[in-house]
């Protein structure tokens, strides 16, 4: 029996892909992101029924969350937010688009819209750093309230088999 594995060609590279926010409906490609992650996290409500020593569970919804590393020109951005809700009492959502483009490869592109996004935890606003020579950057974590699939990867149309 063979078996099949992916070529290294058809690999995602992580530092293909450009990383968009939409702010007060104006949208930007980010130069300056090294790394953005989000996941969906599932939440669950665990109970137990009488006649059956097993648990059930069932899903109760889905929690958005994710990170980034940004070059810290980017501080600017999350400045204004501090300002708008220190202005106004409303902090600003933002959405943020993610697209891994694979250039040669059959996969083609994914791109994924995180919606109603808002930092959590602290966030930077003064930075400077005597000890390196490397440029300035900063760590963001956010939440947003829901996801969209806009374009989804293509199975990979060259694998390899072996066996």
């Amino acid at each position: 029996m063979s078996t099949i594995f992916l070529k290294s060609d058809e690999l995602v590279i992580g530092s293909k892909g450009s990383v968009f926010f939409t702010i007060s409906k104006r949208r930007t490609e980010m130069a300056g992101v090294q790394r953005i992650s989000a996941e969906r996290r599932i939440t669950t409500q665990t109970f137990a029924t009488i006649g059956t020593v097993n648990k059930q569970t069932r899903i109760t919804g889905l929690e958005g969350s994710g990170s980034m590393t940004v070059n810290y020109w980017m501080i600017k951005i999350f400045r204004a937010m501090i300002s708008e809700f220190e202005e106004q009492g409303v902090f600003p959502e933002w959405d943020i688009m993610v697209v891994n483009e694979q250039g040669g490869a059959t996969l083609g592109n994914s791109t994924i819209q995180l919606f109603g996004c808002q930092p959590t935890g602290s966030v930077p606003i003064a930075l400077l750093d005597a000890t390196t020579d490397d440029g300035l950057t900063i760590d963001i974590d956010f939440t947003f309230r829901s996801s969209e699939n806009l374009e989804e990867f293509s199975d990979p149309q060259r694998v390899g088999r072996e066996g």
